[in-house]
């Protein structure tokens, strides 16, 4: 069952990307700095300041390094039909990865198989195949990492190659940094709070160091000193979720960067200040983190506002997702539904985990992902795409809830309908106008 699903996603998922959709015509805004810089860096333009100005420079490094191994097999001119391939196999890949993850958690074969076939066949992890970003690696590294993690805790090799996986998952999209937290907690209760747990905890951090401390000197090379960090515009993110700005433009060396953040474009209401222009580069972080912390202390009202951007993970915006088919709009309309009802549903992991039905480590651990992944949009200007990566643990988390609920029905009964009243007290102003 598990080779068919596999197969059949994969499939589908070819189908999807070359049928459904044109990639050469996706190449825009992300898509299109992404598969520049990549063709920049390919064609040796290696200190352009293009490289590093904004986004992790990990990712269109890699791709320019595959663009490499293209050209030497003489397909160059198919290389993005080639990339979309590499994306499409590799998700797939992962099929596999996620099913052995719920089998640690899941006791009964189906409800495993119903929680990969959810992932396999999940509409943005499939949409997302077809575009050049970034989450077509971290995916599938995370899922692989997360895998390993929980079969080999205590294996010091292991490990250390795996913090080399999570250093690469970090490099590419540094918000997910905060994830190393997971993973020390869960290695040093996982080995009984001993020495060695704090010598395996080493053998992670050192790989992942590793590669992040790598990816600083290369980017401060190519940078020719600018760029210090693993990302040039984390400073105006913050600023622009901060100071509820709908973009800032910044004019330097004669170049131009236009940020947008899709959820402040879809959530007007929350806008205050004008779009900024100025001379001053991403690169100058400092600048840009300073005025985030003026609005906020001008503002305190915002630390709950901000939650506006934690529910924007879940209920959208969805980026990259216009001009689609109107099936494909329905489509992508369940999977949205069905990633908010599985979220709600984790309150009743509370139950479980009070009578000690699962393996409580392991939940914390999953549970830990998504919260970080909150954290993060809490103070930055996060969408939907940022919670790609941890979806696969919603739903395995879901299923394991669906395998205990008999024993808990009149609680959930209970559960669902305050949620009901929850929902209804906030909406009342819509039910009142559907009365009347």
């Amino acid at each position: 069952m598990l080779v068919f699903i596999v197969v059949a996603s994969f499939l589908f998922r070819a189908y999807y990307a070359f049928e459904c959709l044109d990639p050469a015509k996706l190449l825009g805004t992300d898509m299109g700095g992404y598969w520049s810089r990549a063709n920049a860096r390919f064609s040796g333009e290696v200190f352009n300041i293009g490289q590093t100005i904004a986004f992790s420079p990990l990712y269109h490094i890699i791709l320019s390094e595959i663009f490499k191994i293209i050209e030497f097999f003489g397909f160059l001119d198919k290389k993005l039909e080639i990339i979309i391939l590499l994306n499409i196999f590799l998700s797939s890949a992962s099929i596999i990865f996620v099913y052995l993850i719920a089998n640690q958690l899941i006791k009964k074969r189906f409800l495993s198989i119903l929680a990969t076939f959810i992932y396999a066949f999940y509409y943005f992890l499939i949409h997302i195949n077809a575009y050049i970003l970034s989450e077509n690696i971290v995916v599938p590294l995370l899922i692989i990492s997360i895998y390993l993690l929980l079969r080999y805790p205590d294996q010091k090799f292991i490990l250390f190659l795996n913090g080399i996986l999570l250093g690469f998952i970090v490099g590419v999209r540094p918000p997910l940094g905060l994830f190393a937290l997971s993973y020390v907690g869960y290695i040093f209760f996982a080995c009984n709070k001993s020495f060695r747990s704090l010598i395996r905890i080493a053998c992670l951090l050192l790989g992942c160091l590793l590669i992040i401390f790598s990816c600083i000197v290369e980017y401060n090379h190519i940078s020719r000193g600018k760029l210090r960090s693993l990302s040039a515009h984390g400073g105006v993110n913050f600023f622009m979720a901060q100071c509820k700005s709908l973009s800032v433009k910044s004019k330097h060396n004669g170049l131009v960067m236009h940020l947008v953040p899709p959820v402040l474009v879809a959530n007007k209401q929350l806008l205050r200040e004008k779009p900024l222009e100025t001379n001053v580069p991403f690169y100058d972080q400092g600048y840009y983190y300073e005025k985030g912390f003026q609005c906020l202390k001008e503002h305190p009202e915002d630390l709950i506002g901000n939650l506006t951007y934690v529910k924007a993970l879940i209920t959208g915006p969805f980026f990259p997702g216009k001009g689609l088919p109107k099936w494909l709009s329905v489509y992508r309309d369940i999977a949205r539904k069905i990633l908010l009802f599985t979220c709600i549903s984790l309150g009743l992991l509370c139950l479980l985990i009070r009578d000690k039905k699962v393996d409580c480590k392991k939940v914390f651990l999953f549970l830990s992902f998504p919260f970080l992944v909150m954290l993060v949009s809490y103070f930055y200007t996060c969408d939907g795409r940022c919670f790609y990566p941890v979806t696969f643990l919603i739903f395995i988390l879901f299923f394991l809830i669906v395998e205990h609920i008999k024993q808990y029905k009149n609680q959930a009964i209970f559960y669902f309908f305050v949620l009901l009243v929850v929902y209804l007290i906030f909406h009342c102003d819509l039910i009142f106008k559907l009365i009347t």
